[in-house]
């Protein structure tokens, strides 16, 4: 009976020592949110968190102005009263801006990273439009051709294949887009040299280069092999003549490279 007792006392002790073990934690963690709480209310009430500087990265074609006016900060915000998820999401809505990060640098500091689309053609519309490198339409800026790009024409006029911001709906355009991003890794001199790409009557494609202007003949594909073959071409007649040389270079004859040297 007695042994039976001091167990009794002893899981007793061994329960009370959890409860009043309990109730401290609870208290203590309780006092170090409060703590907490009452350390944001402090820093705000003495602008200890007010937003006073504004780190843009990224931008090469924005003005930081622009990004600024974007996101609507204002000059009395505090980083505790700012949503870096919202922020992002209005400057992902932008057009030119393909991703944007927002972070806050306590105690005073709002960092804002972005990376922008990159123009890779012209799309001879009205209004003139450009398409990137993933196949998203771009307004221009101001109007203005800014970029020293390829201007694609004679594709599919119809304005519901291309809604600024959105991907270009006409296949054509993805095909071209997907071409030049090739040109671009394969022979990187043929991009810049290109001033067109054009759909002909036949539904052909044809590269305008921009000096003296020689046609490039693809045929109704364009792809990384013509490609392939043109790098070559083009190496084999180094030294000796250029592609400027000839009116035409024409693929579309497999195996064979036809041409038409200028007069």
């Amino acid at each position: 009976m007695h042994n039976r007792m001091t167990v009794l006392k002893k899981r007793l002790l061994a329960g009370l020592r959890s409860v009043v073990t309990g109730l401290v934690l609870l208290f203590g963690f309780g006092g170090f949110m409060a703590l907490i709480t009452f350390a944001f209310h402090w820093a705000n009430a003495t602008e200890h968190f007010r937003l006073r500087r504004i780190v843009v990265t990224g931008n090469q074609f924005l003005e930081k102005e622009e990004l600024l006016n974007l996101v609507e900060m204002s000059q009395s915000a505090t980083l505790t009263q700012i949503d870096p998820e919202g922020l992002q999401e209005k400057l992902e809505d932008h057009p030119y801006i393909k991703a944007a990060r927002v972070s806050s640098n306590y105690p005073s500091t709002l960092s804002i990273d972005i990376i922008e689309r990159k123009p890779i053609a012209y799309i001879n519309h009205v209004p003139f439009l450009m398409v990137d490198e993933d196949g998203v339409v771009l307004p221009l800026k101001d109007g203005e051709l800014e970029f020293d790009i390829p201007t694609l024409s004679g594709f599919n006029p119809a304005s519901e294949l291309y809604l600024a911001g959105e991907r270009c709906l006409s296949r054509k355009v993805l095909e071209t887009v997907d071409f030049l991003n090739l040109v671009t890794v394969e022979f990187p001199d043929l991009y810049g040299d290109i001033s067109e790409v054009q759909i002909n009557a036949t539904d052909e494609y044809v590269l305008f280069l921009s000096q003296h202007p020689t046609r490039i003949y693809l045929g109704s594909t364009p792809s990384a092999l013509k490609i392939r073959v043109l790098r070559q071409f083009s190496h084999i007649i180094t030294g000796a003549r250029t592609l400027h040389d000839y009116s035409y270079v024409d693929l579309r004859y497999e195996k064979q490279i036809v041409v038409r040297e200028k007069a």
